[in-house]
């Protein structure tokens, strides 16, 4: 009857351990499912949210462009009309903004980004050129500085110049920015 008893006793232990070993083994490889589940989730939720913000980025990008596309036909007028040029203020503050955070590159198309960096590097030419343009219009004795007259008639050539190609690729961008945003608004959609 002891044999019995012990050997009753070590098959139900030996069972339990089993079974213990078992539930432990089962319960950490469905943590492990879980946890990996829960991973991509948060790499999904994380995506989207990326989405949704380079879709805000862009609809100020847009607004932006189209803003000062208006204003472009009139400033190149105004520097064609006259021999010195005009005071121009171009705003660019969104691009000036983002460009630095690395935001956009992460999401947008190679395509856009860089027809968006010829816009806005024109306008950062134009910006620079009219402030060349207004110290060398002011500069004291301009008349007596050889030269002076030329430099000050190639700077409103290259201005003018600058302008009308940021006018050419501020006539497509709006579209491309439209385009763009369709592209991640679908990619948001099937995430």
């Amino acid at each position: 009857m002891a044999d019995r008893f012990c050997s009753d006793f070590l098959a139900n232990l030996a069972s339990n351990v089993v079974v213990l070993l078992l539930g432990i083994f089962t319960a950490w490889m469905v943590g492990k499912r879980l946890n990996i589940w829960e991973q991509a989730q948060q790499r999904k939720r994380e995506k989207a949210a990326e989405i949704e913000k380079a879709v805000r980025y862009l609809e100020f990008l847009k607004e932006e462009v189209e803003d000062i596309s208006k204003e472009l036909p009139g400033m190149t007028k105004a520097f064609e009309a006259t021999g010195f040029g005009t005071l121009v203020s171009i705003r660019s503050s969104c691009w000036e903004v983002l460009l630095p955070s690395g935001e956009l590159p992460k999401v947008i198309g190679a395509g856009l980004l860089q027809s968006l960096a010829r816009f806005y590097g024109q306008m950062a030419h134009v910006n620079r050129m009219q402030d060349y343009i207004s110290r060398a219009w002011l500069a004291p004795h301009r008349d007596s500085v050889p030269g002076m007259k030329e430099k000050m008639q190639a700077g409103v050539i290259m201005t003018v110049r600058s302008l009308k190609e940021a006018q050419k690729l501020g006539a497509t961008l709006p579209n491309d920015i439209d385009k763009e945003i369709k592209r991640l608004s679908a990619e948001l959609d099937t995430a």
